[in-house]
C-alpha cells in the first residue's frame, strides 16, 4: 500500500468517486492486517510500503483468511456472464457457474503476459453499463530524439497542466521512462513540459557566467551543471565555438528554455505490454461509490482497476483494490447473499 493514499493521488472522470471507499478502509487498516499476520514490511520511499521478503507473503495472508466453504478455481478463463432468474451465470472454459451476486475484479488490459484481458469491460458492456476510454498508463513514452542519452537518468519536474510531478526520469533506447514519466503519463494525453534542471533557472546561471567568464565556451558552462551528453543534446543548433561574450541573451534564453521548459509532444506510449495499469474503465456514474454495486444491475459489483479509477505509481492501485473490495464485501455481508 501507500500510507499517503487519498483521492488526490487518483485519476478518474469522477475524481471524488474513490473518497468513500478509501475512508472505509484506509492504508492503516490494511497495515493492521499485515501486522496481525506477522508479515515483515518497511517503508521504502515516499510512503510506499513493501514486504521485506516477498509479495507472496501477502497472497498467503489473504488465502489464510478465506472461509472454509470458499473454492478457488485456478487456470479458468471467464468467457462471458449473463443475468438469470436466480442471479447470474458465468460461462468459463471449464463449464458454467451460477451465483446470486457477481463481483468483477478482473483488472485492466496491462500485462498480457499475466493473462490480463478486457473481460471486465466486455461483461459491463453486455449489461449495457458504459465504459470510459481506456489507454495504457504508468507507462513509458516512445521517442527517438533522446537516443544519444539512453541509459542515463536525472531528477526532473514534469508539468501536466497545473499538476507537477517530481521524480527521476530515465532515458531509454525507446524513449522516456522512469517514475517521473510513468506518473506523468497518468494525467497527460498530448503534451508535457519537462524541467531537466529543477534546482535553478538556467538562464540566470548562463547570464551570470557570461559576466564572470566572458571568454568561456557555453558547452563548458553547461557541463558544470549537467553531464556532457546532456549538455550536447541541449546545445544542438547552437554555435558552441564562440565565446560567451558573443552569445546574445536571446540565445541564452533559448538554451535555458530547452533545459527548464522542454516541451514534449506525446505521439505514442510503449503500450499495454509495459504499462503498469490501464487508465479508464467502467464508468463510475453507473456504480455506487459506497458499495461498488452497479446502479442499474442489482448484485453486480465492480472493484479495483476495472473501474475508471487509476492511482499513482507506488502502492496506490493496490490500496484501491483493498478499499473497493472492502466496500463491496460490507454490502454483500449486509444482504446475506
Amino acid at each position: 500500500t501507500n500510507i499517503n493514499a487519498s483521492a488526490s493521488y487518483y485519476a478518474s472522470n469522477n475524481p471524488k468517486f474513490c473518497i468513500s471507499a478509501l475512508r472505509q478502509f484506509t492504508p492503516h487498516d490494511f497495515i493492521s492486517i499485515v501486522e496481525e499476520s506477522k508479515v515483515d514490511y518497511s517503508e521504502k520511499h515516499m510512503g510506499q510500503m513493501f514486504c521485506n521478503s516477498s509479495s507472496v507473503d501477502i497472497i498467503k495472508m489473504l488465502e489464510s483468511k478465506l472461509e472454509k466453504n470458499v473454492q478457488l478455481q485456478m487456470r479458468t478463463k471467464v468467457l462471458y456472464a449473463l443475468k438469470s432468474e436466480y442471479g447470474f451465470k458465468i460461462k468459463t472454459n471449464k463449464g458454467l457457474l451460477k451465483s446470486k451476486a457477481l463481483i468483477v475484479a478482473s483488472g485492466g488490459k496491462s500485462f498480457e503476459k499475466l493473462q490480463a484481458s478486457d473481460i471486465g469491460l466486455k461483461i459491463a458492456e453486455s449489461f449495457d453499463i458504459p465504459t470510459t476510454k481506456t489507454q495504457p498508463a504508468l507507462v513509458g513514452l516512445a521517442s527517438k530524439q533522446f537516443s544519444e542519452l539512453s541509459g542515463s537518468s536525472t531528477p526532473v519536474v514534469i508539468s501536466v497542466g497545473k499538476r507537477k510531478v517530481s521524480d527521476d526520469l530515465l532515458f531509454t533506447h525507446k524513449g522516456l521512462s522512469g517514475p517521473a514519466i510513468l506518473k506523468a503519463s497518468l494525467f497527460a494525453d498530448d503534451k508535457i513540459i519537462i524541467n531537466f534542471y529543477p534546482k535553478a533557472d538556467v538562464f540566470e546561471i548562463l547570464k551570470n557566467k557570461k559576466s564572470e567568464k566572458p571568454k568561456a565556451k557555453i558547452d563548458t558552462i553547461l557541463i558544470e551543471i549537467m553531464p556532457k551528453k546532456a549538455a550536447s543534446f541541449f546545445l544542438k543548433g547552437i554555435n558552441i565555438e564562440t565565446e560567451m561574450a558573443n552569445i546574445s541573451d536571446k540565445v541564452l534564453r533559448q538554451v535555458a528554455n530547452k533545459v527548464n521548459q522542454f516541451e514534449f509532444t506525446i505521439t505514442e506510449t510503449l503500450g499495454y505490454d509495459t504499462a503498469e495499469v490501464t487508465k479508464g474503465g467502467i464508468d463510475t456514474k453507473y456504480v455506487s461509490s459506497k458499495t461498488m454495486e452497479s446502479t442499474t444491475v442489482p448484485n453486480l459489483y465492480f472493484i479495483g482497476e476495472v473501474l475508471d479509477v487509476t492511482g499513482y505509481l507506488g502502492g496506490y492501485n493496490l490500496q484501491w483494490a483493498w478499499s473497493s473490495s472492502y466496500a463491496c464485501a460490507q454490502d454483500i455481508n449486509k444482504k446475506s447473499l
